[in-house]
């Protein structure tokens, strides 16, 4: 009786194991590398509204506020996004077959100035694909190669917005892809230069280039900075990322710019 049921233990056992690395050989090469407990913390650094209405047009904080949230262009002021929870073996079906992805659960608060006791945060989910070759099937099926589109919310693909937590290595899942024209890849940051924007071509009057940065360690979202056709930095933010039970270190330039 006993050995009838540790050779039932042991079957499920190596259900188990079978089952975990049938998942992982799906994504061999890339892992989650945010922590759960963790915080990006943004401040507005550099607003210049001259270069921003030349850039952006004299619309330019309302075409902020929406994709951005009220207070993007405000000097000093903060948002802080907190990692709630992880979902490591998730996937999603475009059409294309299953794709392994994880999930990340996240609580924000919005932009302030007065500090984040003054604000109510909301609750936010994204996730990102493990395969970066996933991203490039599904830009190849909208008959093009890999744009900063395909990591934003509102971009034609629907991909919410993975940018925020790209898979670890980061500089090798960036490498990997082949991109559009106007994009171009060293380690871990990429470079937009007049590539076609978010919502439709009078999203930007002149020609720009933004600069976004992921973290080396964590693949998290970490800079972001946005210049005009004469290099001058219009509009930057600094990012504060935390870790569980260690101090915070200053990384890089960072905001949700969605392009």
């Amino acid at each position: 009786m006993k050995k009838s049921k540790y050779f039932l233990i042991g079957l499920v056992l190596l259900s188990i194991i079978a089952f975990n690395l049938s998942v992982r050989a799906q994504y061999p090469t890339y892992q989650a590398g945010v922590k759960k407990g963790s915080e990006v913390i943004w401040e507005v650094i550099t607003v210049d509204p001259t270069g921003l209405e030349e850039v952006l047009g004299p619309n330019y904080v309302t075409k902020g506020n929406t994709q951005f949230g009220v207070g993007w262009n405000q000097l000093g002021a903060k948002t802080k996004w907190e990692v709630q929870n992880i979902l490591s073996n998730t996937s999603i079906d475009y059409g294309l077959g299953y794709m392994y992805t994880f999930q990340i659960y996240t609580k924000q608060w919005p932009w302030t100035t007065t500090g984040f006791e003054s604000v109510t945060p909301v609750s936010e989910a994204y996730y990102t694909f493990y395969d970066p070759q996933d991203v490039q099937a599904l830009s190849a099926d909208n008959g093009r190669n890999v744009t900063i589109l395909d990591f934003w919310m509102g971009g034609t693909v629907s991909i919410i917005s993975h940018f925020y937590f790209l898979p670890i290595p980061a500089d090798g899942y960036l490498a990997e892809l082949i991109w559009s024209s106007g994009h171009t890849i060293n380690e871990f940051i990429l470079t937009v230069e007049n590539a076609i924007p978010p919502l439709d071509p009078t999203w930007f009057l002149t020609n720009y280039t933004m600069t976004f940065t992921s973290d080396s360690v964590s693949g998290a979202y970490i800079g972001c900075r946005l210049q005009d056709n004469e290099s001058s930095v219009i509009y930057e933010v600094e990012a504060e990322y935390k870790v569980p039970s260690e101090e915070p270190e200053i990384f890089g330039y960072s905001f949700p710019f969605l392009l």
